[in-house]
Formats: structure tokens, sequence, C-alpha cells
């Protein structure tokens, strides 16, 4: 799927945490350029824990960079969620594009 598309169908899955489309649409663009990052090895992002502290993360969803043990077992589904190993704590993480700092 396309950059485009993929923004668009995050945005519309997000739009109702807005103020209104344009906001949601700019939140989308962010977590969909770091999904590429990740994809493409490693990305240094921030974003807001559920009990409001920031995170700061560095993260890959590259298979060459995971390490074996931590592989995923099957292929994500497309979801609003961004899913990330964490390569300083050597776990799998998660976040929400509205988290994002």
């Amino acid at each position: 799927m396309k950059i485009q598309a993929q923004a668009m169908q995050m945005a519309h899955a997000i739009k109702s945490r807005y103020l209104n489309f344009g906001l949601a649409l700019s939140a989308a663009w962010k977590a969909v350029k770091l999904r590429r990052l990740m994809q493409a090895g490693q990305a240094a992002f921030a974003f807001t824990k559920k009990d409001g502290s920031i995170r700061h993360a560095v993260g890959t969803r590259s298979a060459g960079l995971i390490p074996a043990a931590f592989a995923p077992k099957s292929p994500s589904q497309p979801t609003t969620l961004i899913n990330f190993f964490d390569v300083e704590i050597q776990q799998w993480r998660s976040c929400q594009p509205w988290q994002l700092n």
C-alpha cells in the first residue's frame, strides 16, 4: 500500500481523538513515517505513556536487527497501533499515534 493511502487510512481511524481531521492527518503522517523508518533500520523517538510520563525509545521493525529469539511469529495486522522492538531493553513495545511526541 502506498504511504499516502496508509496515512489517510490511519487518519480516518484516529480522527475521533482530534478536534479536526487536519490534526489527525498530521499525527497519522508522523506514525506512518516512523513505521517506515523502523522498517529500514532503527529510529529514535519519544511517546507519552498512559501514566503521563515521557518515554524515549530506539525502536526497529527490521527483521535483521531483531534477535531470533524475539522474531515476530506472524506478520502484523493493519492497525493504528505502532508495534516496535525496543533495541535498548530488548523487548517488544507499542504505542498509539496520538501518543507520539
